[in-house]
């Protein structure tokens, strides 16, 4: 038994160890990029940060209901009465820090500004509950979808969209799926069903039958590329419930 006691003892003191060893060369690394690649706050300039804690603070609070602020995405009934297409909930308006910030990150081509944006998303999505902000939603047929970016950033590889959509995706526990792709304003279709996957800017490319959608984008302005993003949805069979944005214009 005193064999078995030490030997459980190694095994415990040796991944201590390696658990160690590993926090202190990330450590190490992560100054080691600072100094060859350095790196300042997107929102406010503080170096070796990509966002640093003060400017998190933008985005401290609570969700709200921004749909209001989209044009596109307040329409009409019979009656004259507006009628909201799909809930959106925003965290931050887009202006100061919050826009600089934004824009930093769609510009500039460094995987750590990536880390720190997914993990914001991340930790502000966590409080936001998916039936009570989404109350269409069927149990267990949640799927979050990125809004699709233009195309030289797909091109380049970089895809803000997507980052934040799979950052809400892992928090919920659910898949997502990027399946939505920008349309070029030339590109046409000689087919009807190519025709009814474009809508404002945006094709599906999957197909969504079965599930409710929850779209991801980074900036909510008019909602037309939202709007877009629905139909598309829709033309294959899927069903958008709402959606979630990192930042919200001030409507004018």
């Amino acid at each position: 038994m005193a064999q078995g006691h030490r030997r459980r003892h190694a095994t415990y003191v040796a991944g201590l160890i390696t658990v160690v060893v590993s926090a202190t060369f990330s450590r190490l690394w992560g100054r080691v990029c600072d100094i060859v690649f350095p790196r300042w706050c997107l929102g406010c300039g503080t170096p070796d940060e990509s966002l640093c804690p003060q400017c998190h603070t933008a985005w401290a609070a609570p969700w709200w209901r921004a749909e209001a602020d989209a044009r596109y995405l307040v329409q009409f009934d019979s009656e004259g009465d507006d009628l909201v297409v799909f809930p959106v909930w925003g965290k931050a308006r887009y202006a100061g820090v919050v826009s600089r910030g934004v824009v930093g990150w769609k510009h500039i081509r460094d995987r750590r500004a990536d880390v720190a944006f997914r993990k914001l998303m991340a930790s502000n999505v966590a409080s936001l509950n998916v039936s009570e902000a989404f109350p269409a939603v069927r149990c267990g047929q949640v799927t979050v979808v990125p809004v699709a970016s233009g195309r030289s950033r797909r091109r380049d590889g970089f895809r803000t969209t997507s980052i934040l959509a799979q950052a809400v995706a892992d928090v919920w526990a659910v898949p997502m799926i990027d399946g939505l792709r920008a349309v070029h304003r030339n590109e046409m279709s000689n087919t009807v069903a190519g025709r009814s996957h474009k809508s404002r800017g945006q094709r599906a490319v999957v197909d969504f039958r079965g599930r409710d959608i929850v779209l991801v984008d980074d900036v909510l302005t008019t909602g037309a590329t939202m709007l877009g993003a629905k139909r598309a949805v829709e033309s294959v069979g899927g069903r958008v419930v709402g959606a979630i944005v990192l930042a919200v214009t001030t409507r004018t």
